[in-house]
């Protein structure tokens, strides 16, 4: 069994960009996990546990839903919170022009569906890329302060869709690549 996740990746400059934000977030020395820099990305779907003969059907969906679609830009330019009582509250990055990732994570939901794959559970979509999780009450007052002041503006090119496995341990997920599609090139 793997534990899987389809993402966009985020590409050097952007993901540069995106690490300054986290360095200048850490200053503020909260209870916080912060995503470490192999790990950034933009969650279109979580499989879960997932049999490894089912790879060849999943890469396929992948390939059928990317070639649906043109690469496109966005520009990732706001902060906010995912905040649950049962886990820990979710620092991420947002921005303009999300309808294009939701209109492909749509997509691929279908396609994925269609695999009749235990993770196949309806769910709410909101493109983000998640920065930190936040531990404890305290911090996320010093982290809503802290964000309230910066002015954020990442372009970030969306130009493919990837499968990724995700192991995790003490020190974290550890995500590794295992198939991507390419977005048709405009």
């Amino acid at each position: 069994m793997l534990r899987l996740f389809i993402a966009i990746k985020i590409p050097g400059k952007s993901k540069k960009d995106i690490l300054s934000i986290i360095d200048t977030l850490k200053k503020s020395e909260t209870n916080t996990a912060w995503t470490q820099k192999n790990n950034l990305h933009i969650t279109l779907k979580f499989l879960g546990e997932i049999e490894e003969e089912t790879l060849p059907d999943i890469k396929q969906a992948l390939s059928e839903t990317a070639k649906q679609y043109r690469q496109f830009k966005m520009n990732l330019n706001k902060l906010s919170f995912f905040k649950s009582t049962k886990k820990p509250v979710i620092l991420y990055l947002t921005g303009e022009n999300i309808t294009g990732i939701t209109k492909i994570a749509h997509t691929l939901f279908y396609n994925i569906a269609l695999l009749n794959l235990d993770s196949d559970k309806i769910q709410k979509y909101t493109p983000h890329l998640t920065l930190g999780k936040i531990k404890d009450k305290n911090s996320l007052i010093l982290l809503t302060e802290e964000i309230a002041n910066l002015k954020i503006n990442i372009p970030l090119e969306i130009d493919n869709i990837s499968l990724f496995s995700s192991v995790l341990s003490e020190k974290g997920a550890k995500h590794t690549e295992l198939f991507s599609a390419q977005l048709n090139k405009t």
